[in-house]
This record gives C-alpha cells, structure tokens and sequence, in this order.
C-alpha cells in the first residue's frame, strides 16, 4: 500500500486525482488544501502514526503557504525516514524558473496537471 499526501487548493483536481488514485488501487490518500495543512498533517497525524507518505504530489501556486514555502519548511522538519519521501509538483505552471527552483528544493519529479493515469501509474512503480 503506497501512502500519498495530496496538497492542493483546488477542489476540482483533488477530486479528480484522489479518484484517479482509488482506481488505480492500493494507496492511501490524504488530502490538504495546502502548505500550512501539509505541515499540519505531518506534525498531528504522521508524527503520531509513525507512517509518512510515499509520495507527495504538491502544487506550487496555493494560497495560505505555496508550495515553494512547504518545500522549505518541510526541508526544515525533523522526520524519521525523510529521505525516502518523493516529492512530485503537479502545478499548471510551465515556467522553467519554478522547475528550477523545485528541485532546488527537493522535488524528484515535475508533472503539469490534469494528472494523467499513466504518469500516476509510473511514479506509483518506483
């Protein structure tokens, strides 16, 4: 079972991917509507639990904390097995500037959205 954290302020999208993701099957999924909820959800549910996702799939433009102010405040937060968290942006932006600056600040990979069933079936098979 892969753990997915989902961080995006737009409703459509979480719609569509977190349906995306239940058929493809074997994850779970957990949803913020951005920066500031991730970081809250890995302080109140994943330090508890001693699991932390798989995989992130962030978008860049949200409001209350971006994407970018996540990365380098998650960069900052102490948690077990960090390392083996991927980090995937899913943003609408195109501008080589932001893919730069991503993976500056961690990310593995950078999909533009919709996200696409063989993409997510590719970094599902890491």
């Amino acid at each position: 079972m892969r753990n997915i954290l989902l961080v995006d302020d737009d409703t459509v999208c979480t719609f569509v991917s977190s349906k995306l993701l239940e058929k493809i099957g074997n994850v779970n999924v957990r949803i913020a509507a951005n920066g500031e909820d991730a970081l809250a959800l890995f302080k109140q549910y994943y330090a508890h639990s001693n699991l932390t996702p798989d995989i992130i799939l962030l978008d860049l433009n949200m409001p209350v904390m971006d994407g970018f102010e996540f990365l380098e405040h998650f960069a900052a937060y102490n948690i077990p097995n960090k390392e083996t968290i991927r980090i995937i942006v899913l943003t609408s932006s195109q501008n080589p500037d932001d893919v730069h600056r991503a993976k500056q600040l961690g990310v593995n990979r950078f999909l533009t959205k919709p996200l696409l069933e063989k993409d997510l079936r590719e970094i599902l098979t890491f």
